[in-house]
């Protein structure tokens, strides 16, 4: 499945290392008691970013529980042009 933004585990683009960030933000989603509920929360984290301008995630993280809920974390950011 192809992203609108591209999201990293990495703390930097690793397409574009020397890149500019202009701004930063953390952005989290938290799971959904749904079938395929990580793909879901990345989905829902993608569209949350999105949504609030950002050109990437960077730092992705996913934290889960014994129960199959997930929490995903990374750091948003618009890059400078």
């Amino acid at each position: 499945m192809a992203r609108s933004i591209p999201m990293y585990t990495t703390d930097v683009d690793p397409t574009d290392p020397q890149a500019r960030i202009e701004n930063a933000w953390l952005v989290w989603a938290d799971s959904r008691p749904v079938r395929n509920a990580l793909a879901a929360t990345i989905d829902d984290l993608e569209t949350y970013a999105r949504d609030q301008g950002a050109d990437a995630v960077l730092g992705l993280r996913i934290v889960s529980s014994e129960a199959n809920d997930y929490q995903i974390l990374g750091t948003a950011v618009v890059k400078a042009r």
